[in-house]
């Protein structure tokens, strides 16, 4: 019957909450983007990343040293351990007991990890946001990988 001691789990820090590090960036990819670098990335890599495996968004993009897209992937790394962190200490939704399992579905884990519903709406919420943080940087990185894709079909022609 004690209470569980520690929140802070890889659970919420080492998944930006579950599995939301590249999920919207590859929502933004597929819904915004028109270059065909980020639109068929984002057609591969989505399903991956909603299952908690952004490598395909992570080394396809690349967001290593891309200063176009670090803003929105800090500020949201830091957001959504945070409204966690919070949401778990409040007690709105349940401390995590268990590590997540690779693979299964973002928001099952979500689930399962916490053992909490609301935990699932938390995540759907966090996306949201998230996936709207995104849209701006995306759009400008987009306008970039537009301008270079014509280029190389000018050099080519």
């Amino acid at each position: 019957g004690l209470p569980i001691p520690h929140t802070l789990t890889t659970v919420v820090m080492g998944g930006s909450f579950w599995g939301l590090s590249f999920l919207p960036a590859a929502i933004v990819m597929v819904a915004f983007c028109k270059s065909a670098h980020l639109k068929s990335l984002g057609k591969i890599g989505i399903i991956p990343a909603f299952c908690g495996i952004g490598e395909l968004i992570n080394f396809g993009t690349p967001f290593i040293l891309n200063f176009d897209l670090l803003i929105p992937s800090m500020v949201q790394f830091v957001l959504n351990c945070s409204v966690a962190y919070i949401c778990m200490d409040l007690g709105i939704i349940h401390r995590a007991i268990v590590n997540p399992t690779l693979g299964l579905p973002s928001i099952v884990n979500v689930c399962m990890v916490s053992m909490d519903w609301k935990a699932g709406i938390l995540w759907v919420i966090l996306l949201a946001v998230d996936v709207a943080m995104y849209i701006p940087f995306m759009r400008s990185y987009d306008q970039k990988l537009l301008k270079e894709e014509e280029e190389y079909a000018e050099k080519s022609e």
